[in-house]
């Protein structure tokens, strides 16, 4: 009986980690979409629509492969918008 209660307790416990890393890291994406624009407002508009959709996919991530899956379209997202924004900059100092 102690070993079964020892195993929901450990059970909650990684459901509230979870649960706690999912609303942190949808919090921080949000926040990096914002900063972004802010300090680059000529830069492309649509990584701050691209980190919110993978912050709203987040709250139904149950897996590691989940989250892994969101780690790689932020990491995409950003590759391009950084690619977006090192061409304008190209541009603007060719002018």
């Amino acid at each position: 009986m102690i070993s079964l209660k020892r195993h929901m307790d450990t059970e909650h416990t990684s459901a509230v980690l979870l649960d706690a890393m999912k609303t942190s890291y949808g919090r921080t994406l949000t926040a990096v979409g914002e900063s972004t624009s802010q300090a680059c407002p000529a830069g492309d508009q649509a990584l701050t629509a691209r980190l919110s959709a993978v912050a709203r996919d987040l709250v139904d991530a149950g897996t590691p492969a989940d989250i892994d899956a969101a780690a790689t379209r932020v990491r995409e997202a950003l590759q391009y918008w950084a690619g977006g924004v090192e061409e304008d900059l190209r541009k603007k100092t060719s002018d």
